[in-house]
């Protein structure tokens, strides 16, 4: 399983992705603020660039509505 995250650290938004999301947070020293699952690596990348590309707004509306 692959994971899409959004996590936050100091105010400053960050994409990635990884296998395993504690672990990954840990070496960010970050909160979690979103994430996605995947079966595919191909999927995880290609949705982690779309996400990159977003303004800081656009990637507040999708974690607002994913906690909400």
């Amino acid at each position: 399983m692959w994971y899409v995250y959004v996590c936050n650290r100091r105010g400053q938004l960050y994409t990635g992705i990884t296998k395993d999301l504690g672990h990954r947070m840990k070496q960010h020293k970050a909160d979690l603020l979103y994430s996605e699952k995947f079966l595919d690596k191909h999927d995880a990348a290609k949705r982690e660039q779309e996400i990159k590309g977003w303004c800081r707004e656009k990637k507040l509306v999708l974690i607002n509505r994913a906690s909400g």
